[in-house]
């Protein structure tokens, strides 16, 4: 974590400004989240000539770290600041989709550093425990993804055990079950062809015949 924090002090104007955005009420929550997000890889690269894949994406999580290492506690006032109530009922409107998207997004960037600080995972776990539609169950899903841990695998077969024959749902269960990039995936994506899900999904796109005749 020293590390992190060391690398951190190097972009002391980058932490400052992001801090900023997450301290400024008066600011759209979904403007802040979208702030928030990392430039993917591929953004990254069209603007590079040469292009390592490998030690790109690990430089992408370094510097990702090491902002969150140093915005902590910020992420987790707005994570706890914008998380539903217990037992409050669904609504969906324009300030609720932003206040999940930035609870959200704070969360899978605390969940970048869970390797280094466990104890966030009980949050995430927490988070998708208790969710109550789709979009944070996605959320919490994809947080507790950035790490081979007991709570992803649990919350996985949950999501999969409750979604299974539904073959729009379950599309989400295989793009984060393959689309985790920890060491030792490979083997999982493989096994991965023996679930029913993906038998039910053969037969899906069969019986609509999305291809034509």
């Amino acid at each position: 974590m020293s590390a992190y924090k060391a690398e951190a002090k190097n972009h002391n104007s980058l932490i400052n400004g992001l801090r900023s955005l997450l301290t400024d009420v008066s600011l759209d929550k979904a403007f802040v989240a979208y702030c928030l997000e990392a430039p993917s890889l591929k953004e990254l690269t069209s603007s590079m000539k040469q292009v390592d894949p490998t030690r790109l994406y690990l430089a992408r999580r370094h510097v990702t770290k090491a902002i969150v290492v140093s915005l902590k506690q910020d992420l987790l006032k707005i994570y706890l600041e914008n998380k539903d109530a217990p037992g409050e009922k669904y609504v969906w409107n324009t300030a609720n989709s932003a206040r999940r998207s930035l609870k959200n997004m704070a969360l899978r960037l605390l969940m970048s550093i869970a390797d280094e600080d466990p104890a966030l995972l009980a949050v995430a776990w927490e988070a998708y425990s208790f969710s109550t539609n789709m979009t944070d169950t996605i959320g919490a899903l994809t947080a507790l993804n950035a790490h081979p841990t007991p709570e992803r695998k649990m919350a996985l077969e949950a999501f999969y055990n409750q979604w299974h024959d539904d073959n729009t749902v379950i599309l989400h269960w295989f793009r984060l079950s393959a689309g985790a990039s920890f060491v030792g995936n490979t083997a999982a994506v493989q096994g991965m062809l023996d679930a029913k899900a993906i038998h039910n999904l053969y037969l899906y796109l069969d019986t609509t015949n999305l291809n034509g005749p």
